[in-house]
């Protein structure tokens, strides 16, 4: 049994903020339990519904193999966020070194608060994966450290962005 959150950025708030997932493995099945929002796990399964070769694909190995491509779509999503806030980032830069607009204080705190909260969701993620990494679970069928040590690398570089990023908005706050 795993529980997992992964980042869903809400438009409103403009804040990142998490989306957990549920997930029971045993030998023969993987059932996911969520709210519908993260739209890779949802997509996955439309997809699984409408195409018998993506179904087969993805159904016709192990539960293991199964589990990783759940997990490696969710991580994959992880990304296209991140990139946001590099840009909202960048951007800020540009206006902070380029004038002095008081608008853009506010900006760098939603920004600030957008990777703090990212943060939170992503650390305890990595510690879940790299448990999966070293532990040996023979029902799932796959060589654990090739698949969920792949996905652990991901979030570790996920992490790093987002600790690159939180100092660049410290300084362009202290710079401003």
């Amino acid at each position: 049994f795993l529980v997992l959150h992964f980042p869903r950025f809400n438009e409103q708030s403009r804040i990142t903020v998490p989306s957990e997932v549920d997930i029971f493995v045993g030998a023969n099945f993987v059932v996911t339990v969520h709210n519908g929002e993260l739209r890779p796990l949802t997509k996955l399964f439309n997809d699984c519904q409408a195409d018998e070769g993506i179904r087969q694909r993805m159904l016709g190995r192990s539960s293991g193999y199964l589990l990783y491509r759940i997990l490696d779509n969710l991580v994959d999503y992880c990304f296209p966020i991140l990139s946001k806030i590099i840009d909202s980032v960048d951007r800020l830069e540009e206006r902070v070194l380029g004038s002095w607009e008081h608008k853009v204080v506010g900006e760098l705190a939603v920004v600030r608060r957008d990777i703090l909260s990212y943060r939170r969701i992503v650390r305890p993620q990595i510690e879940v994966l790299e448990i999966m990494e070293k532990k040996e679970f023979p029902f799932l069928k796959v060589d654990e450290e090739i698949y969920f040590g792949d996905l652990a690398d991901h979030m570790r570089r996920i992490w790093s962005e987002l600790e690159d990023l939180k100092e660049m908005v410290e300084g362009l706050y202290d710079a401003h």
